[in-house]
């Protein structure tokens, strides 16, 4: 099968307006793709798909209190949403 590898979320959404191709977006950017190409979102939810992100910050810095928190709360969502029990901070 082939696979296409676009730069930008319009440069995808570009490819499967005018195809018969399937693009994986983030939901943040479907709103976008469907005002401007009428593009819609396919039921789809996979266990196997997932995205890793990363928060990153200097080691000689302390940690700002708002990225504490929000480190915290990303680590909730992440084990609300992969099933996991027991304390996400571990």
């Amino acid at each position: 099968m082939p696979s296409i590898l676009c730069g930008s979320w319009a440069g995808i959404g570009e490819v499967v307006a005018a195809s018969d191709a399937l693009g994986v977006a983030p939901k943040a950017a479907l709103q976008t793709l469907r005002k401007q190409l009428g593009l819609v979102a396919l039921p789809f939810d996979a266990p196997w798909m997932c995205t890793e992100h990363v928060l990153m910050w200097r080691r000689d810095r302390m940690l700002h209190p708002a990225l504490r928190a929000f480190r915290e709360a990303a680590r909730r969502c992440e084990a609300e949403t992969m099933g996991v029990k027991g304390d996400p901070a571990s």
